[in-house]
């Protein structure tokens, strides 16, 4: 790393307060991906209308595997999805003298209104480590029976996750 670049790098951990751990991932040479996998948005995450982002750090080999996932910030029940997609994401060979590289993977799970496109449930790859699940709410219709006459009407009350 250039002398500038690390008196950049310094100034900025000190001006935006964040971990230094995650401050040296962000300056040091990042790994590049080859391949990356979006997870599965867990079924009980979903009906129970868990949303948010996981944090995963990986461990990559000399080869370019991801041979450790673990998830180190994050809602409970998406850190197993997140951490098997983890897996399958492959990185450039390492050509250098370092055999072990660490990087962190954000995987972000959001919702979309009932009447979205299919072409917004695409998950969303951002550089250099980020994707974005998302999955749609779909309304709950109650009919009630109304007293008089034993007429039908349909009433919206809420929403709930489509499974």
């Amino acid at each position: 790393m250039s002398v500038n670049r690390l008196v950049i790098a310094i100034a900025f951990v000190f001006a935006s307060g964040i971990s230094p751990v995650l401050a040296a991932i962000a300056f040091s040479e990042q790994p590049a991906v080859v391949s990356a996998v979006a997870p599965v948005y867990p079924t009980a995450a979903f009906t129970t209308g868990v949303n948010g982002s996981v944090t995963v750090e990986v461990t990559i080999d000399a080869a370019g595997k991801v041979t450790l996932a673990k998830a180190v910030e994050g809602f409970p029940l998406l850190r197993k999805a997140s951490e098997d997609a983890a897996i399958g994401w492959r990185f450039v060979p390492d050509s250098s003298s370092v055999n072990v590289r660490v990087a962190r993977l954000i995987f972000v799970f959001s919702f979309v209104d009932w009447d979205t496109g299919s072409a917004a449930l695409t998950p969303v790859f951002t550089l250099p480590y980020q994707v974005e699940v998302k999955h749609q709410i779909t309304p709950r219709i109650d009919v009630n029976v109304s007293p008089r006459k034993g007429s039908r009407k349909a009433k919206p009350v809420s929403f709930q996750r489509k499974a």
